[in-house]
């Protein structure tokens, strides 16, 4: 596995630069650390003391030993006072801004109380981002290739480890390594749009996604979960998982029907989002259903997938046709 491939050819590291400058500001701080040590403590000196003590190896230095000086002497402390040391602590502070600049930002978290949008930002960090993003990819490809070749070895696939469909055996990583979070005023625009509509539920939970404000699961998986609590609760209204998503006539966030008015054969969790009599319109896990009434079972045609327009016109055909206002429905 390569920086930019899947190859055996030997390429320079993306982040290499950045070791390098690492191990030069290690070598910085054992030389700025060598240094301190050396001067740190001050060094006693005297001058004019008496011949005789001069060939003594030591001298005691204390508050209970007495110098004795000659006629004229000094004793004094040698301290370092110079700008030798100020050198390598200026090297220290500029390596550490090289490496910030080689991309070492790139596990920095913006503040919380940045006042830098998230758009600013992202440009800010888009090459290293392309970097890891180059990366990422290389080890996805790698790994992709793993995977197929474990599953043609169990008898999956064709005759070959890459007779697979694209997306049949693949492997993905994160590659969103921008940690911004959608802000206050994006995410109430957001819920607006789908409160009037504008905007289908994949949509919404899309953008919730890519925004981090949303777990791991489909839009899918997300509207099953909330028709179960609904159902768990007929009749609660749910704080952050309004039950009827956008059915007709009815913003989201408002309680819908009960089930257990909804009529015959309709499912836990089913949504009526309009009543003609002997047809309903409803709601199952985001799919738009003309039933009848009596049994709860789908119409010919009846089943529109996300199609609401389309099934609202198939109901009001139905309710025409019922009341003899309208032929060959």
């Amino acid at each position: 596995v390569g920086p930019t491939a899947v190859s055996d050819k030997v390429e320079k590291p993306p982040l290499v630069d950045l070791a390098d400058l690492n191990l030069s500001h290690y070598r910085t701080m054992a030389d700025l650390e060598h240094g301190r040590h050396f001067v740190a403590l001050p060094t006693p000196w005297l001058a004019g003391v008496p011949a005789a003590e001069k060939s003594d190896t030591s001298i005691a230095l204390g508050a209970e030993t007495v110098l004795i000086l000659n006629q004229g002497g000094q004793c004094g402390m040698l301290e370092f006072s110079g700008a030798g040391l100020r050198a390598l602590e200026k090297a220290d502070d500029d390596k550490r801004s090289m490496m910030a600049a080689l991309g070492a930002r790139l596990l920095e978290s913006p503040g919380k109380s940045s006042r830098e949008t998230a758009t600013s930002v992202e440009m800010r960090h888009a090459g290293e981002h392309a970097t890891l993003r180059t990366i990422a990819q290389s080890c996805e490809q790698a790994l992709t290739q793993v995977l197929r070749t474990h599953a043609w070895w169990a008898g999956e696939g064709g005759d070959l480890p890459n007779d697979f469909d694209s997306d049949e055996v693949k492997f993905e990583l994160n590659k969103d390594f921008f940690s911004a979070k959608m802000d206050a005023p994006t995410l109430t625009a957001w819920v607006q749009a789908l409160q009037a509509e504008a905007i289908s539920y994949d949509t919404f939970w899309a953008a919730m996604t890519d925004g981090g404000l949303a777990r791991p699961v489909s839009a899918e998986e997300e509207l099953a979960q909330i028709h179960k609590q609904a159902a768990a609760a007929p009749g609660a209204q749910m704080p952050n998982a309004p039950a009827p998503l956008g059915a007709p006539g009815q913003k989201p966030g408002a309680p819908g029907p009960k089930v257990q008015d909804a009529g015959p054969g309709v499912k836990p969790g089913d949504v009526v989002a309009k009543d003609e009599g002997p047809y309903k319109l409803l709601n199952r896990a985001g799919r738009w259903l003309v039933v009848k009434a009596d049994t709860g079972q789908p119409v010919k045609g009846g089943d529109h997938g996300a199609d609401k327009k389309k099934a609202l016109a198939h109901l009001a055909a139905l309710a025409i046709a019922t009341k003899g206002e309208g032929k060959g429905v």
